[in-house]
């Protein structure tokens, strides 16, 4: 019956993507990939010949940001990979079924795909009370296990399932833990971002289906590939930060001018990420204002002491694509 499952390639064609966008995209994901020019065609090659994926997708505790990355992307074929190309079983969020009925496709296709489907989490994971995130009677904790057992992998998505994130933070009233803290004897992939590039999500999916096996992972568990440089290394502003241009403090003139954060708490230098070369979806800004200046007015601390990087914002909910996005 897994031989009937229709190809990557197939699935584009039934949805009207044309060679050309399906060619398009092979190459996007083999260059991100870091894959040499013949890489292109083992790529284009697995997506027209191997059965999608199956794939389960666990929501725990997170704000789907990475789904929202995900169905946010640019190119087409990206931005429907997930929903209808790699055989998405189960997710609470997108999936049309609910209740017993999206319970029993979970279940079909852990018994059904076992040792083969990819196991994908969004949300870190609360140990310290059964009743966080308890779905059908069952605590977070229990329907995790129960998942794990079956998959050939486990894919953990954002920061929340790869470190605890916020979740995580002092005092941590749900005992949230990254998966890799609690899940043992299972490959695991941590792809972190807050939300992760969605290319970078893509690539990963598509690694796995062309070469049938984990990506070189550095020491946080994260594909090589993808975050083995430092942000600082391409990002826009080093041309600043050689020549000793910086902002010194916030909306002063520096700033207006685009000149190097870095005295103003920017973390790029010490960052390995994909970021400036592969770009994220985020709102639209008329007034743009970092992330990190409204967490500083907020709490009150001052910009070194949060150890985090602008992502621009506002309340124009129009898709934009920008330069650089430190996560």
């Amino acid at each position: 019956m897994e031989n009937k499952r229709p190809s990557v390639y197939e699935e584009c064609r039934q949805k009207g993507i044309s060679r050309r966008d399906f060619l398009k995209f092979c190459t996007t994901m083999a260059a991100l990939m870091g894959l040499e020019a013949s890489g292109v065609a083992q790529v284009v090659n697995a997506l027209e010949t191997k059965p999608r994926l199956p794939i389960i997708w666990l929501h725990l505790q997170e704000c789907t940001c990475c789904t929202e990355s995900f169905i946010r992307a640019a190119h087409p074929i990206v931005a429907t990979l997930l929903l209808d190309k790699i055989s998405l079983d189960y997710t609470e969020t997108l999936m049309a079924a609910a209740g017993e009925q999206a319970e029993a496709a979970k279940e079909e296709t852990m018994k059904k795909y076992y040792g083969n489907y990819l196991l994908m989490i969004e949300g870190s994971l609360p140990t310290k009370d059964e009743a966080y995130c308890c779905v059908g009677g069952k605590s977070a904790l229990q329907i995790t296990e129960e998942a794990a057992a079956g998959a050939k992998a486990i894919i953990a998505w954002g920061n929340c399932a790869s470190a605890g994130c916020v979740q995580a933070a002092n005092p941590n009233p749900t005992g949230a833990k990254g998966i890799h803290k609690v899940i043992k004897g299972k490959p695991i992939i941590n792809v972190q971002g807050c939300p992760p590039i969605a290319d970078v999500m893509a690539g990963v999916i598509i690694y796995m289906l062309t070469f049938e096996r984990m990506p070189q992972l550095d020491g946080l568990g994260r594909p090589k590939m993808f975050y083995s440089r430092r942000v600082h290394d391409t990002c826009y502003r080093r041309a600043n930060f050689d020549a000793g241009l910086f902002v010194e403090s916030f909306d002063d003139e520096n700033a207006k001018h685009g000149y190097c954060l870095y005295k103003v708490g920017c973390k790029g230098p010490s960052t390995y990420n994909s970021s400036n070369g592969t770009r994220a979806p985020v709102t639209r800004s008329r007034a743009v204002t970092p992330v990190w200046v409204a967490a500083r007015r907020i709490s009150g601390t001052t910009a070194r002491s949060i150890n985090v990087c602008p992502i621009y914002t506002d309340s124009v909910s129009r898709p934009r694509r920008i330069r650089s996005v430190w996560l």
